[in-house]
């Protein structure tokens, strides 16, 4: 399973949006609002009490990230006996980085600071090793000197605030995510989504690992260890998409990785995703992006986009 993991991880497109920065005083519970997105939160100081519906409650040191499902209202506490209760959205004000502020103190400088992102992450443009997650995931990242490093920019880049912060705090979270999420899928205990289903990871790292190869139904099938009819069955179920659907995505993916970031010719590109037609190659581009490769590379490079056309 580790080579699978490793392998959908690589796969693995992860975005982090750094939105908020919570001061959270002692005596104080932050009560935050259901969001559509899921989010993760980086304890930069003090101690999180982390509770959500469903779930045990979290205690999580300096040090610590949880990831949380979208959809389900939360508590952010600094003690366990905090009991004045205040809605985040009465005490949102804009902060100087570009993120929003949730100061729950009465002088600016909680006893727990927290900073939030919300999180996108997708295989393909579709299923990602966090979806269908139902309850927190949570580390201790504090031995790590990457971690240490990552949080301690990420307070000095909140502090400074100015052109670029928000941008630089969320390339941050993301690293410390992937980290997270090493860790997390490295243990026993089941994973959330399709990393539960080791089937369906196979023949999807399989894609995603070796995107030219001639894939068809059956041969992904054998791979998964499963019958023709049985497995496109379930890989339509858990990723809303037949298998033939997904290699053709995650060809188009890797070929626009190729396009915006090497100098390869279009040809040699269409080759290396499995591809013969040049022609076939630009049309299948062309409907996946809005523009053929040629006007992509062109635009990338200078900063457009395909949606002009």
């Amino acid at each position: 399973m580790i080579i699978t993991t490793d392998r959908l991880l690589a796969a693995t497109d992860v975005d982090v949006d750094a939105f908020a920065l919570c001061e959270i005083a002692r005596d104080v519970c932050l009560v935050t609002p259901p969001v559509s997105a899921i989010e993760v939160h980086f304890v930069v100081a003090g101690t999180l009490h982390f509770s959500v519906p469903g779930s045990a409650p979290l205690t999580l040191h300096q040090g610590a990230v949880v990831v949380t499902p979208a959809g389900i209202p939360q508590q952010l506490a600094a003690t366990l006996t905090s009991s004045h209760k205040v809605d985040a959205i009465a005490v949102c004000a804009p902060h100087p980085s570009g993120m929003m502020l949730f100061d729950a103190t009465d002088t600016g400088n909680g006893d727990l600071r927290i900073l939030c992102g919300k999180v996108r992450a997708e295989i393909a443009g579709s299923v990602g090793p966090l979806d269908s997650l139902t309850a927190p995931i949570a580390a201790d990242l504090g031995d790590s000197p990457f971690v240490r490093g990552a949080f301690e920019a990420m307070v000095a880049e909140t502090s400074a605030g100015g052109v670029g912060a928000r941008v630089i705090v969320s390339a941050l979270m993301k690293a410390v995510l992937a980290v997270l999420l090493r860790q997390h899928l490295a243990d026993t205990a089941p994973a959330p989504s399709l990393l539960a289903q080791p089937q369906l990871a196979r023949a999807v790292a399989e894609v995603v690992a070796n995107p030219a190869a001639p894939h068809s139904v059956a041969s992904l099938a054998c791979v998964a260890g499963m019958s023709r009819s049985a497995f496109a069955k379930s890989f339509a179920a858990a990723l809303d998409m037949s298998p033939m659907h997904f290699v053709s995505r995650t060809r188009m993916m890797h070929a626009r990785d190729l396009l915006a970031g090497s100098g390869l010719p279009i040809a040699a590109i269409a080759a290396r995703v499995g591809i013969t037609s040049r022609s076939h190659f630009s049309r299948l581009f062309r409907s996946s992006y809005g523009c053929d490769p040629t006007t992509f590379r062109r635009r990338t490079q200078s900063g457009e986009s395909c949606l002009a056309d």
